[in-house]
């Protein structure tokens, strides 16, 4: 798929220095109780209810409706009901580092990698207490340490955004959101990040 056609930012991107230390993980330590009749709920970047700092803009990269940006300290903030969420973006030679930040808790996640630009999920967070709101913030840190030096593709770099998908009760599912029942029951979750929309079926993520 085409790196995104952001142009370079105003300033240039500082490295994240920290994210060669980050030790997310998209792989939940144990079995995950999945609530009964639970429904993904697939939430789209051009949503409403996703909410934007100015410098997101509109892109193809992994959808025509994508919402990209390459400048430090660009966020979104998304508010949700359920018992996972996954964030599906662009990863590869033009991935940024970002911070995800939910419940007190904050991930520190390197988005570029080798093998080439693919959407898929890069982030997650599971066994969340669906009974109550949740609030995920996404901010842009900066290039990644792994990444080649400027003038050899970075400055092609963006932190392109597909969708969330939301594991969540049947009465907390929105209705203008793509939506898929799964049977209720444990679930050790697998990961692999080649589907271009995260969806999960049964009992994977693929």
């Amino acid at each position: 798929m085409p790196p995104s056609t952001l142009p370079p930012p105003p300033t240039p991107l500082p490295t994240a220095s920290d994210a060669a230390t980050s030790t997310f993980s998209l792989i939940p330590p144990a079995e995950t109780e999945a609530p009964k009749a639970a429904t993904n709920v697939t939430v789209m970047a051009q949503d409403p209810r996703i909410e934007y700092s100015p410098q997101w803009v509109t892109t193809t990269t992994c959808t025509n409706d994508t919402k990209s940006a390459n400048e430090a300290g660009a966020n979104m903030l998304f508010s949700f009901t359920g018992s996972a969420i996954f964030l599906n973006l662009n990863m590869g030679l033009t991935g940024l580092v970002f911070q995800a930040a939910l419940d007190g808790q904050i991930d520190t996640v390197d988005a570029f990698h080798t093998n080439g630009d693919q959407c898929g999920t890069g982030w997650a967070r599971y066994g969340l207490d669906d009974s109550r709101s949740h609030t995920v913030n996404v901010t842009i840190l900066g290039k990644s340490p792994n990444a080649p030096p400027d003038g050899s593709g970075s400055s092609q770099a963006a932190f392109d955004f597909m969708n969330f998908t939301v594991l969540a009760a049947p009465n907390n599912t929105a209705s203008s959101a793509t939506t898929n029942a799964i049977p209720s029951g444990k679930y050790t979750w697998t990961v692999g990040a080649v589907s271009a929309f995260a969806v999960l079926v049964g009992s994977t993520l693929f």
